[in-house]
């Protein structure tokens, strides 16, 4: 018998099973079937890879490290390189050059505001959370209360 996780973490895209070794007459005590064990799959949390938060944090920490004057410098040199690219004069390796700043400007934006975004984005997540399971809630009220008819 083995057990099938929901949204378990894969090996190499494999699906996660657990495969106990227990006989059913173990799992009764008496050597009977038991009737309460299922099969039925289980569903694991959804938990953030801890390498990926880690790297964002990692991010965010360099980033802060990042001076006024660098920022103030990648401000203008992203100004300087769209100026070349709506006056149609800029180079492959400028576009490039561009791509990097706008990159780097977002990250010192995350730094700044991030943290504060991810606890919002939290709290909205934990209040939809909420919202459906309060409207799982009513419907079970609504189909175990008689209602009269008018």
């Amino acid at each position: 018998m083995s057990i099938l996780l929901k949204n378990a973490p894969s090996i190499e895209g494999a699906t996660t099973r657990i495969a106990p070794q227990v006989e059913a007459q173990n799992l009764a005590g008496s050597g009977a079937h038991n009737s309460n064990w299922s099969s039925t799959a289980l569903e694991l949390p959804k938990l953030a890879p801890s390498a990926a938060a880690t790297a964002k944090a990692a991010g965010r920490i360099a980033a802060t490290r990042i001076s006024q004057t660098e920022h103030d410098r990648l401000l203008s040199e992203r100004m300087r390189l769209l100026d070349k690219k709506f006056g149609k004069t800029i180079t492959k390796a400028e576009e490039n050059r561009l791509a990097y700043v706008r990159w780097s400007l977002d990250r010192i934006e995350d730094a700044k505001y991030g943290v504060s975004l991810d606890l919002l984005e939290a709290q909205v997540s934990t209040y939809e959370t909420l919202q459906s399971e309060l409207r799982k809630f009513y419907s079970q009220l609504d189909a175990k209360v008689p209602h009269k008819h008018r």
